[in-house]
């Protein structure tokens, strides 16, 4: 059995868990970064993973991740997409050394080009790579975050690539974001440098100006932008590297003409910190998703910031987005690991009739009382023509605890009592666990508290 094929259940404010599946890479290169979009141009996301030698294709179909290999003999640390030759076809943007890389998808095959070269003799290493107007002038752009302390900007003009530095903050630059941090309408760099704080970097008529805000007594690492409070207002969202096991994920917002900040939950790791907003869950409410080397968590905010942990013991965490990467219209997380796995986490919500990934339409009947319970509780369960059922107990781990499955094989209604020990005659501890009833094509979970 695949070590890492498995299912993490976790707590949530909202009824349902996440599902964890593992996608294997066939190389042992360094990974580095993911992205989601159409690099074919075909109308199909596909995920993308940038490597030390190596650029990868991940492609869903008929149950399957396909992978193939896009490009080789390219050291990358960062890639991105863009329409940056105005000629409607989405391009594939890399970069990790001396050289910066544009693949195209023609005729059927992969095409690189060498677009770029930063020539540093000292530090070749080029951390981030972020893609939009950053001049406001409706022109996308690659702006490039390097270790010897410069942004560059590179831009298609007519028929060649013009490169251009950007007036450096002062230390290595880990991560930009490109966006309108402000609410004013204007596009602005928004930049982590080594040395405790923020930057903002924006383009005026007599050029680049740079604000420092959001100063800390450690690094900032990992940046996001957007309304992850879901009121329309744009913030800054960046993980703080403090000692553990005070590591934060700080909100930092323009309330004019100051920056104000506050920490919207702690987190346990030391480097890597990443960070993302998105819809993963497929509701109507951006979450800002938070990633260090070896944890996954999840931030919500209503009537204040509510924290989730979706996932941890995997060292070496380097890389998450959030899309669409089977096709189906359904958000899910994606998280690069160094181990060489990508891990996929899909919300599935319980009591609902609707189909998310491998969950069946129909919902069968599930009912645990009383609940919460302390010595015993009866799961009353409803299995009418239904083939293959399971009745099991987890715990929030995942781990299995107690399996019923045997004495409801030829049940069409029925229950059974559940006296709070697993399958050995342990005491379960007190706690959240989760009842799954699983047949061919059907499941429901219900959630059920055991008080000690």
């Amino acid at each position: 059995m695949d070590p890492f094929a498995f299912i993490v259940i976790i707590f949530s404010q909202e009824t349902g868990y996440w599902n964890v599946d593992s996608i294997q890479m066939p190389t042992s290169a360094t990974f580095y970064e993911i992205a989601i979009g159409k690099g074919r141009n075909d109308d199909t996301f596909r995920l993308y993973s940038a490597h030390l030698g190596i650029l990868l294709e991940y492609t869903y179909f008929d149950s399957i991740w396909r992978v193939d290999t896009c490009a080789t003999d390219v050291y990358l640390s960062c890639i991105g997409f863009g329409d940056l030759r105005n000629d409607g076809i989405q391009r594939i943007y890399g970069a990790g050394g001396y050289w910066i890389y544009e693949f195209t998808y023609t005729n059927g095959a992969w095409q690189c080009e060498s677009i770029g070269f930063i020539d540093d003799p000292t530090i070749d290493f080029v951390y981030c790579l972020a893609i939009g107007s950053g001049r406001n002038d409706d022109t996308s752009r690659i702006y490039l975050g390097h270790w010897n302390h410069i942004i560059y900007e590179l831009s298609y003009r007519d028929t060649c690539w013009v490169l251009d530095s950007i007036p450096p903050p002062g230390s290595m630059v880990t991560d930009i974001v490109i966006g309108d941090g402000r609410n004013d309408g204007v596009n602005r760099l928004y930049v982590n440098a080594a040395t405790n704080s923020l930057y903002e970097i924006s383009y005026t008529p007599s050029g680049w100006q740079t604000v420092s805000f959001g100063a800390s007594t450690e690094d900032y690492n990992g940046i996001a932008l957007g309304t992850g409070r879901n009121d329309g207002v744009n913030r800054i969202y960046s993980w703080n590297w403090m000692p553990p096991p005070s590591n934060g994920y700080f909100l930092i917002e323009f309330t004019g003409p100051f920056w104000t900040s506050q920490i919207i939950g702690t987190g346990i790791g030391g480097f890597g910190g990443k960070l993302y907003l998105g819809r993963a869950k497929n509701d109507t409410l951006f979450r800002v998703y938070g990633m260090t080397n070896d944890n996954v968590y999840e931030f919500e905010y209503i009537g204040g910031w509510h924290r989730s942990h979706l996932d941890s013991g995997r060292i070496f965490n380097m890389a998450i987005v959030i899309g669409k990467g089977r096709n189906d219209d359904v958000n899910r997380i994606y998280v690069g690991n160094g181990n060489g796995y990508i891990y996929e986490y899909t919300w599935i919500p319980t009591g609902i009739e609707e189909s998310i990934g491998q969950i069946g339409k129909k919902i069968i009947g599930l009912e645990v009382f009383p609940n919460p319970f302390i010595n015993q509780c009866i799961v009353k369960f409803e299995i009418q023509n239904l083939r293959l059922p399971t009745l099991k107990i987890y715990d929030v781990t995942g781990r299995q605890v107690c399996d019923f499955s045997r004495l409801i094989v030829n049940s069409k209604c029925s229950m059974v009592l559940w006296d709070g020990r697993d399958d050995s005659g342990r005491r379960a501890p007190a706690g959240v666990y989760f009842v799954d009833l699983k047949a061919v094509g059907n499941e429901k979970i219900e959630k059920v508290i055991l008080m000690r």
